[in-house]
């Protein structure tokens, strides 16, 4: 059962029914249910999706899409590594004449590996080839929020190109109650201030007779789900860069967040265009949200960066105490 999104697949099913050829990008943080939602939206038509592997170099970005064109009966030849135009040109076998084709590029940044040469390419396969046929959709999925804005959206390249932004956010109340079904009022609220409206971690507190039990199931053992969530999600989203942990570990200490001239001061970080990146990188992926005073401008010395992230606060203030405990 698919559970919630209702504007979100209704955007995304205009997209799709158009008459005419269009991109759509889809971004949110990890877990959020990206993928689910475009295969819902694509379903009753031709549905292709493909995804990159984490943390790999271009070369094998390469083989795992050309493994994934094969599955779906597409053979590239070429004596030698064909290129991304090669590559993202032969997409065009898998549209159906007669019918709307979706193809997803799902993971994008892992694909692109960080870099802009894949974007390049998206853009001139799609100008020259892709694009001709009305009825392919082609969909351009991350879950690196600030890569996806400022490599995908804002890029020169696709300017102009992409007719729909989604950006998934997690569940609200309403519908994390939908995902706990049988559970009490006081368990659905638990839940949602413990770990967040977080599909998957409310899927995962769905599996024991009450949320408590289920929380508990997976916050025990040095390999359970929560329990290594925390690391995961900085790997994926912020690399090895330590600054945003440091950044998030302060902010989640201040219950009314801090100014920029307070972050600096108490992280000995220099008031330069990094801490902007850090910041806005920070809050691309939801970790964190800068507040105005509401007669301020937005640049305003008064702004000021709280931690909503409910699980890395979750995590941080409960379950981490306990795991250094042993």
């Amino acid at each position: 059962m698919f559970i919630g999104r209702k504007d979100e697949l209704t955007q995304l099913r205009n997209a799709f029914a158009a008459e005419r050829s269009n991109i759509s990008v889809v971004y949110g943080r990890r877990r959020i249910g990206k993928s689910s939602l475009i295969a819902q939206a694509a379903r009753g038509y031709h549905f292709f999706s493909f995804e990159g592997l984490e943390n790999q170099p271009i070369s094998a970005q390469k083989k795992i899409f050309l493994e994934q064109l094969k599955a779906y009966g597409v053979v590239v030849d070429s004596p030698k590594t064909p290129s991304w135009f090669e590559i993202l040109s032969s997409l065009a076998k898998l549209i159906d004449p007669q019918e709307i084709t979706v193809i997803s590029l799902d993971e994008l940044q892992w694909l692109a590996n960080y870099r802009s040469e894949l974007i390049s390419n998206i853009k001139l396969v799609w100008d020259r080839v892709l694009s001709k046929h009305n009825n392919l959709k082609l969909v351009l999925c991350g879950s690196i929020a600030s890569f996806m804005v400022k490599k995908v959206i804002r890029s020169r390249a696709l300017y102009g190109r992409s007719d729909l932004s989604l950006n998934v956010q997690p569940f609200k109340l309403a519908e994390t109650k939908e995902m706990l079904p049988g559970k009490s009022l006081e368990e659905i609220v638990l839940a949602q201030l413990l770990v967040g409206g977080i599909p998957k971690y409310l899927d995962l507190l769905n599996d024991k007779s009450s949320v408590t039990l289920a929380l508990a199931f997976h916050c025990q053992g040095m390999n359970a789900y929560f329990v290594n969530e925390y690391e995961k999600i900085f790997v994926s989203h912020f690399g090895n860069n330590t600054h945003y942990e440091r950044i998030v570990r302060y902010l989640s200490a201040r219950a009314y967040g801090a100014s920029r001239k307070e972050i600096c001061q108490a992280l000995t970080l220099p008031n330069s265009g990094q801490l902007t990146e850090l910041l806005e990188n920070l809050e691309y992926a939801g970790v964190i949200r800068s507040f105005v005073p509401f007669n301020k401008k937005a640049n305003s010395g008064l702004k000021r960066f709280r931690l909503m992230d409910h699980f890395i606060r979750f995590y941080l203030t409960f379950l981490e105490p306990l795991k250094l405990k042993g």
